[in-house]
């Protein structure tokens, strides 16, 4: 017992010395948590940066890292030069640092920055939603901000009026540049997002026994490591966890909260941890381990970055669902990658949100009725329209993510390239639409499944004309929601889309809807979906949740929905195609032995690299490795017959009888049928609708038949 107390007694101090902890500072949360910032250590514009001008209006801006620039907090600085302007307004230009993690209602938050300008210049600023309608985040999130020649330090405090979700992009900041003097330099620098207090704990019981280590080790087991008490350096009391000889990532205090869960119901719980290294820097996050009918599954929060400065607040507000009989349900902390530092933990908090998630749904499904199964297989194809020049900022950086050479054989064959280094990636004409749709019906396509973006907004053009086309008819649509917000007024005006020729349903009536990214977070949208068209009288939708694994299967029972399916099926790694085929071929496989209904994907490729090459902020799935080698025609075409013949194999897994080509346009992603410009130019027809075209019009002549459409 002595040389064990003395050995604790050592690793404290050890652990003191290393954090260099002050009595005045032990027993706190001392600093404000760094969300997420945006430092300039080289000559590449940092990832969520982005400059949109809108051209029309006669304003020109360039954009620039310069890593040497020092400011009164450090180095590293991005310089904007106006070179044409004022616009017409102060939106013709906006910088904006664009972020994805999640902000909670009630806490509060800061963005700060250093902004100096060569000449004195007025610059709104806000930390705003970083899509239409573009709403401030809070009352009172943004300010009117006097540069001048010297630096000065700007912070925007906010407190969130509702819960954001990590998929919510948000600015911190957007600044508007569109009623600055051709001349004018502005820089900015050290802008980050910090959380200062956190949101308040949910009012409901805590569901842990002794979250705060007070009566000493009492309801926790060691997972991984050693545990022993930390007396005086507590995050919130006198006392914390010290988490040492942490033999893998996963090391860390558990505690059994499968009573607790069954107790509780499937709902939205709130997690909280405060977490501190020992040396060194590195992110952790919680996690909520649950074991039922479908196997293991893993829930967890958003990570932190944590250091040996000060506690970093680990929090999330996370859907808790599952299958069956739930047999282990635990609550732990975990680091990243390999690191196994020694770490202080306190404070680790579970409570219960009002609110039951729906099992089975709020208004179940109708059973699907396999006598209404269609004889034809319908193919459909995802459409995502960033293509849309300067109607949105996406579109507009879109065109310069595609500008490279070495990606022209991507462009679509609308695309422009007016001079060396630029293109235009504009289809937002009718004829462009229209020529579209002729090219999809030539092929055979039966629908396309458009990526959900509000009404209005640029992205959202080529819908809205496509349902102004003529021969809208000839190719239906279907929406695939979760992509971005979907408001009570949007709802009400798809379920008008229902009704009509031109929706694409299945097994008879029933209106075709997918689920991106699907989670049990999404349980709302499928209750609401569902009670609304029970009022209306109409057939309730067949709803399809899109995942990345047959774990979706969860989702889809918490939620009821009626189908799993994938956006795409990536296997990555630098793989070859067949690679990937077989990879694909098993997610079909593990779908169908969820026993839930599935729609198969059919992935035609998967090459982010523009992205790589030309970052920007709202894409950061590019790397060196994210990449799979480019299919041939023959076998676009082979994963088409093979995905038809597995929905005809399996009919009872596959009642709504589609499958869905990823993808008509995602071309700067890697996947796209929509013809090219240098197809046509080059071969004087479409090389992979040909190839599709093969296997749904097994009748007509490779290559053939395409003359006047392509002229």
């Amino acid at each position: 017992m002595r040389s064990a107390s003395l050995s604790l007694t050592r690793a404290l101090a050890a652990f003191v010395a290393a954090a260099a902890l002050g009595p005045a500072v032990a027993a706190a949360v001392a600093n404000p948590q760094i969300l997420a910032e945006w430092p300039v250590t080289g000559p590449a514009v940092p990832r969520g940066v982005a400059l949109y001008c809108r051209a029309d209006a006669g304003v020109r801006a360039d954009l620039a890292a310069r890593a040497d620039e020092t400011f009164p907090g450090g180095t590293g600085a991005l310089r904007i030069a106006i070179l044409a302007g004022p616009g017409g307004q102060a939106t013709d230009a906006q910088l904006s640092c664009t972020t994805d993690v999640a902000l909670g209602r009630g806490g509060r938050y800061e963005v700060a920055f250093w902004v100096r300008a060569s000449t004195e210049a007025l610059l709104p600023a806000a930390v705003r939603l970083d899509e239409a309608p573009w709403t401030l985040l809070a009352p009172g999130s943004e300010a009117a901000l006097r540069a001048g020649p010297e630096w000065q330090r700007c912070v925007i405090p906010f407190a969130p009026v509702d819960d954001r979700p990590a998929s919510t992009e948000v600015r911190c900041p957007g600044l508007f540049l569109g009623a600055l003097p051709a001349g004018t330099v502005l820089w900015l620098a050290g802008v980050r997002l910090a959380e200062v207090e956190p949101p308040p704990l949910a009012p409901a019981p805590e569901l842990l026994r002794n979250p705060g280590f007070e009566e000493g080790l009492a309801g926790w087991t060691a997972q991984a490591s050693e545990l022993a008490l930390a007396p005086g350096l507590g995050g919130g009391g006198s006392t914390a966890c010290l988490v040492r000889r942490r033999t893998a990532r996963w090391g860390s205090p558990a505690q059994d909260v499968r009573e607790a869960l069954l107790a509780n119901g499937m709902r939205v719980y709130d997690l909280r941890a405060a977490v501190r290294r020992v040396s060194g820097r590195g992110e952790a996050f919680l996690v909520l381990h649950l074991n039922h009918a479908r196997g293991d599954r893993w829930v967890v929060s958003p990570h932190r970055g944590t250091g040996p400065d000060g506690y970093a607040r680990l929090s999330g507000r996370l859907a808790i669902a599952w299958v069956g009989d739930l047999r282990a349900a635990d609550l732990s902390v975990q680091t990243t990658g390999d690191d196994t530092t020694d770490l202080l933990v306190d404070d680790v908090s579970l409570r219960a949100l009002p609110g039951e998630l729906p099992q089975g749904g709020a208004v179940p499904p109708p059973p699907a009725d396999p006598a209404r199964r269609g004889a034809k297989t319908l193919v459909g194809a995802i459409r995502w329209d960033g293509w849309c020049g300067d109607l949105h900022p996406v579109g507009t950086e879109l065109e310069r993510v595609m500008a490279a050479e070495t990606y022209r054989h991507r462009l679509p064959f609308y695309a422009e390239v007016p001079e060396p280094g630029r293109v235009e990636t504009r289809g937002t004409t009718q004829q462009v639409m229209d020529r579209e749709l002729a090219f999809a019906q030539e092929a055979g396509l039966d629908y396309w499944a458009f990526d959900w973006y509000p009404q209005g907004s640029g992205l959202a053009r080529a819908r809205d004309l496509y349902l102004a086309s003529t021969r809208r008819g000839s190719v239906r649509w279907c929406a695939i929601l979760a992509t971005n917000p979907f408001s009570d007024a949007e709802r009400a005006w798809l379920l008008e889309q229902f009704r009509t020729p031109h929706y694409q349903c299945v097994l008879g009536d029933r209106p075709l809807v997918y689920v991106f990214d699907a989670s049990a977070h999404h349980a709302d949208l499928v209750r609401r979906l569902r009670e609304d068209t029970a009022r209306a009288g109409a057939p309730s939708p067949f709803i399809v949740f899109m995942g990345w694994s047959a774990a979706v299967a969860d989702a889809a029972d918490a939620c009821g929905a009626d189908a799993l399916g994938a956006y795409v099926n990536p296997l990555a790694n630098r793989s070859t195609f067949a690679a990937n085929m077989a990879h694909e071929r098993r997610q079909w496989q593990a779908l169908q032995a969820t026993g839930v209904q599935m729609v198969p994907t059919v992935t035609t490729g998967w090459d982010p690299r523009p992205f790589l090459d030309c970052p920007v902020r709202w894409y950061p799935g590019a790397s060196e490795s994210n990449w799979v080698e480019m299919a041939t025609l023959a076998q676009i075409a082979e994963q088409l017959r093979e995905a038809i013949a597995f929905a005809a194999a399996h009919p009872e897994a596959t009642l709504a009888n589609t499958v869905l080509v990823y993808a008509w346009n995602e071309n700067a992603e890697g996947g796209w049928i929509v013809p090219t410009r240098q197809e046509l130019r080059e071969n004087r027809y479409p090389l992979r609708l040909d190839a599709i075209r093969g296997v749904l019009r097994p009748d007509v002549p490779a290559g053939t038949g395409w003359e006047a459409l392509c002229r």
